[in-house]
């Protein structure tokens, strides 16, 4: 039973199609894709280059389901077909799956080395099960060859146990034989936790990597692995009415724009991602996207309402309507009283924060950018920044200057300048 992916040029353009052989019968199914015979441009290539990516994916598609025995073929055919193979289309199903799929191609990697794993559905029993057990207990290696963890033997095996189980549900299988089969225990996680004393040393540490205690330390208070650090958003960072984001201007500024950041970092699925996820499921028929990690709804439905998913929208969990504390509408003044610090934070970044090679580069960049200012008001412009410099810090106002050629007494005689009024 194989699926071959084959081209015919037609009128100038190269036509793909799909050829189906078993047991001396033939088949084909034609794409309806067509590729540029002799790409000239980049964007012809290109082109060419993404459409044979998707005329491969539909060919994987169709050869799994020709294992799973969409098409038709005989049961007895489907239960000689060889597990491996059909594992192996499984995992390579899991591809977008992030770490799950490693796992896949490590039990795969596994299992291509046990001299018994060449096996026909029709053979997998107990007995093979039990022998597969303790082929990864005691004689699969690392590549370090060291014997796995009793974790990953445990991980590996249940990798085994799903695929026959997916086999159940393809109608290649009645039943499924790991079901007679106790998995392998894992071994108990011992954690280690430091003390008060322990994490107050660790924070006045000196750490060449800033950013790394950092988040070490935050690790240690959260109990989050780096895996789920990684991962983690800041959308899903839940805050009470007691304890609330920091009136920090920076941070504030930022907060608008943390959704648009994890879809870029992490893609539009973001939320499926198990730390980012939701604990009480909610279900839809979302499909597609960057980072899918939850199947993608396989081959139901994706349209509501259907007739096969039975399900209900429920109706006790509708949204009420909101009721208003008031029927006035003000807006924030960003320079009103106790709201018009906009330097004490960009002095203490100059100050505090950046060291000396820093400093320079951020003056030289400053200088960089500013010598390019040109035209009837220049003066104005240029000493009207630079009264925004000086109120951030002194040394930060007098090295721009300095760097720009400007008289800095100048500029500090005139920072008391009437305030200007903008139309609202």
């Amino acid at each position: 039973m194989k699926v071959s992916l084959r081209q015919r040029t037609k009128n100038g353009n190269i036509s793909m199609y799909l050829d189906y052989y078993h047991k001396g019968k033939r088949k084909l199914e034609y794409l309806r894709l067509y590729l540029i015979e002799k790409p000239r441009t980049a964007e012809e290539r290109s082109f060419n280059k993404k459409t044979l990516q998707l005329a491969e994916n539909i060919r994987a598609k169709r050869q799994l389901e020709l294992q799973s025995g969409i098409y038709g073929f005989e049961d007895s055919e489907k239960i000689n077909s060889l597990f491996l193979t059909y594992f192996e289309l499984l995992a390579e199903n899991r591809r977008d799956s992030g770490g799950n799929y490693g796992n896949w191609l490590s039990a795969l990697k596994h299992l291509k080395n046990w001299n018994k794993s060449n096996v026909r559905f029709a053979d997998i029993d107990r007995q093979w099960l039990e022998d597969l057990k303790h082929y990864l207990v005691y004689d699969a290696k690392t590549k370090q060859g060291t014997n796995l963890s009793k974790n990953s033997c445990a991980s590996y095996f249940n990798k085994v146990r799903s695929a026959l189980k997916e086999a159940v549900k393809d109608e290649i299988l009645l039943r499924n034989p790991g079901d007679a089969v106790t998995g392998i225990t894992e071994a108990e996680t011992k954690r280690e936790f430091l003390t008060l004393e322990e994490l107050n040393r660790a924070v006045k540490a000196h750490c060449e990597i800033e950013i790394l205690k950092n988040a070490f330390i935050f690790s240690a208070l959260t109990g989050l692995r780096f895996s789920d650090i990684e991962k983690l958003t800041w959308s899903e960072i839940q805050h009470s009415d007691e304890i609330g984001y920091s009136p920090d201007k920076m941070l504030q500024g930022r907060i608008l724009s943390y959704s648009d950041a994890h879809r870029h970092r992490l893609g539009v699925n973001y939320e499926q991602i198990p730390v980012n996820k939701c604990p009480y499921q909610v279900s839809n028929y979302q499909r597609d996207g960057a980072m899918r990690v939850d199947g993608n709804g396989e081959d139901s439905p994706n349209y509501s309402p259907n007739s096969f998913d039975d399900i209900y929208a429920d109706q006790s969990y509708k949204e009420l309507p909101m009721t208003l504390e008031s029927n006035t509408a003000d807006w924030y003044d960003r320079n009103g009283e106790g709201e018009n610090d906009h330097f004490t934070q960009a002095g203490l970044l100059f100050t505090k924060a950046l060291n000396d090679f820093d400093r320079n580069n951020l003056v030289s960049n400053i200088v960089g950018s500013m010598s390019g200012i040109a035209g009837k008001k220049k003066d104005l412009i240029v000493n009207r920044q630079l009264c925004h410099f000086f109120r951030a810090d002194a040394k930060l106002g007098m090295a721009v200057a300095k760097g720009l050629g400007v008289d800095a007494d100048k500029i500090l005689n005139e920072m008391n300048h009437p305030k200007i009024e903008f139309n609202k």
